[in-house]
Parts: C-alpha cells; structure tokens; sequence
C-alpha cells in the first residue's frame, strides 16, 4: 500500500486575477511562496520515498519549496500538466464568454469533449494523467509519495484513481496548497482526506 499526497501549485498572480494559465510558465507569487513553506513545514515528519510534479514551473517551485531540507528527488513530467487552453490562455471566463459567446456555450455544454482553440479537451488530461498514474503504480512504490500538480490535471488524476466518471472531479474544490491523500493498493484506492488546507491559516 502507497500513500500518494496530491497538492496543487502555490497560487500565481494569473490565478489572483482569475486567467487561465493552462500551459503558459507562470511562476508563483509571493503568496503561493509563503504556501508552498507551510506546506512543508506540515511535511517535516513525513519522509517521501518518491516525488513527481509538473513540469511546469509554477509547480516545479512549489515542490522544491515543500520538500526544502529533504533528499527527497523531484521527477518532473508533462503528464502532469494543466489542461492546454490554447489562444484563451491569459483570459479569464468572462473575458471568453463575451469574446466568443458560441464557443463558450459548447464548452459549458460538453466540457470533457471540448476542445479549446489550439488548446486540448479536459478528456484527454484524463487520458494523459492515467498514463501518469499506471506509470507510477508500475514502480510498486510502497511508501509516500508527493504528487504536485494543477486544478485540473489533479482533478482528473482524483476521479481516474478512483475510477470514478472524469467529469465528477469539476465538484471538488481544490485550494493553492491543499492537501489531498489517498490511500493506493493493487486493487483499490481510498480516498483519506481531501483538500485540507489547515497548514495554510497564516500564510494569507
């Protein structure tokens, strides 16, 4: 049995202004700085025996961050990724649905199917994450193991370890920082705890 600790990137000035950030390299702000200390001060006595992250910057800094003073190696890998939005990426919603209101309609209509402009639908971060995943089971890790990601792709990865309908994950609330686990064997998993942010009261 494994215990994966799955935490989202510290928060950005993008996510402060509420735009879409998908693949873009935005790096966290001064806030999601002081997120990713507390999150590893909460991590002091727990000893990791595998960490993954996207390889996107935003999340690559949150987990140096969280595992400082540990010898703990980082694996990054683009399955991990935020869903791609393509030429909306530095809009906000708003901003999408007066742009190109038919657009936005079909996207709020069929989400999973959705394939934004030049960017990729949220099905397939649900494919590419369950990549991610059985490539990590493979290495029968027994111990804990971080995983640093996105809204998205870590609402994907929840639903696809619990094999449970990919579009589910979008009722979850998953805060910069907050602390899910699940508790992953051969044959089942259990989710233990979900989006615990209690690390973070001082880090406002």
């Amino acid at each position: 049995m494994a215990k994966w600790y799955l935490t989202r990137h510290g928060e950005t000035s993008w996510n402060a202004e509420g735009r879409l950030q998908g693949h873009q390299d935005v790096t966290i702000n001064d806030r999601g700085r002081r997120q990713a200390e507390r999150l590893g001060d909460r991590f002091s006595n727990i000893k990791f025996d595998a960490a993954y992250t996207s390889d996107l910057i935003r999340c690559v800094e949150t987990a140096t961050l969280a595992l400082k003073g540990t010898n703990a190696a980082v694996i990054k890998s683009p399955l991990l990724r935020e869903q791609g939005f393509g030429y909306w990426e530095g809009l906000s919603y708003e901003q999408i649905e007066v742009r190109e209101p038919k657009l936005y309609a079909e996207m709020m209509k069929s989400y999973e199917s959705f394939t934004p402009p030049g960017g990729e639908s949220f099905g397939y971060v649900g494919k590419r994450v369950r990549v991610f995943a059985e490539e990590a089971k493979a290495r029968r890790i027994r111990g804990n193991i971080l995983v640093v990601g996105h809204g998205g792709s870590l609402r994907a990865l929840i639903m696809v370890l619990l094999d449970m309908p990919l579009m589910n994950g979008w009722r979850m609330k998953l805060d910069s920082c907050g602390l899910t686990v699940l508790e992953v064997g051969d044959k089942s998993v259990t989710l233990e705890m979900m989006n615990n942010t209690s690390h973070l009261k001082e880090s406002t």
